[in-house]
C-alpha cells in the first residue's frame, strides 16, 4: 500500500528545476532564493519518498540530485 505524501512548500518548484543533469543543493537553493540546508533537506526527502522520480548520489561531501527519465 502506498501512502499519500503531502507535497511540501518547495517540492513542486524543485521538481521543475531538476533535469537529467545532476545538480547540487546549493545550485537549487540559489535559483529558489532559500538557504542551502532547506534545499538539501527537501531534496533528500523527495529522493527518499520518490525513488522512481528523483535520483540521488553522495560523492564525497557533495550530494547530487537529478530527475530520472521516464522509461517507455
Amino acid at each position: 500500500m502506498k501512502e499519500n505524501i503531502e507535497m511540501g512548500k518547495y517540492d513542486s518548484k524543485i521538481l521543475e528545476l531538476l533535469s537529467d543533469e545532476p545538480k547540487t543543493p546549493n545550485e537549487i537553493a540559489e535559483k529558489l532564493g532559500v538557504h542551502q540546508k532547506t534545499a538539501q533537506s527537501t531534496l533528500l526527502q523527495l529522493a527518499l519518498s520518490n525513488l522512481e522520480i528523483v535520483g540521488y548520489k553522495k560523492v564525497g561531501r557533495t550530494h547530487l540530485f537529478w530527475r530520472k527519465q521516464k522509461k517507455e
